[in-house]
């Protein structure tokens, strides 16, 4: 007897560790699990930043283009050569603006930004979250071609200014102007 109720009170002893350490198991995975998905989460908001960002940086600059194209199409031909030399070289930079914005859409890799550099398949939740931040990094390309396009249109639709060449005088004539005055 004493026997047997020692045999039970080891099954249950080892019963009890075995369901302990499952649950401590159970518990150490899911613990894993979250930190990985708040780790996504983070890594996230860092990426939807940095489009935000990007995103306000073309909006400000796609104002400025229809600004200066406006100036252009107000101005014709009748602007002063400094004037007209800014307006063609603010067009000039917005394309290079341009530029720098896809330079800074391209840093952003979804994949690498929002995994670990581990090679395990992603979880369903980080392919959404990377699924989103290329749907909104494809959205922004778009307006910026869209951009390009116009600014070209623009470019080939301006009108062209003849800039005569500085008249050239001779000392003698800069001599006589300084004498009249």
């Amino acid at each position: 007897m004493a026997n047997s109720k020692t045999l039970w009170t080891s099954a249950a002893a080892t019963l009890s560790l075995v369901i302990l350490g499952g649950a401590s198991y159970y518990l150490w995975k899911e613990d894993q699990q979250v930190k990985k998905r708040n780790l996504a989460k983070t890594r996230e908001k860092k990426a939807a930043s940095l489009l935000r960002e990007i995103n306000n940086d073309h909006k400000m600059l796609h104002a400025e283009i229809d600004e200066h194209y406006k100036l252009m199409k107000l101005a014709g031909t009748s602007v002063p050569e400094k004037e007209w030399k800014t307006i063609e070289f603010k067009l000039s930079m917005s394309n290079e603006m341009l530029l720098r914005l896809m330079e800074r859409l391209d840093a952003i890799r979804p994949l690498a930004d929002i995994m670990d550099e581990d090679d395990r398949e992603p979880t369903k939740y980080e392919k959404e979250i990377i699924a989103e931040i290329k749907q909104k990094k494809r959205r922004i390309i778009s307006k910026i071609e869209r951009d390009f396009k116009r600014l070209d249109t623009y470019k080939s639709n301006m009108p062209t200014k003849e800039i005569s060449p500085p008249k050239e005088q001779s000392p003698f004539e800069e001599v006589v102007i300084e004498s009249k005055a």
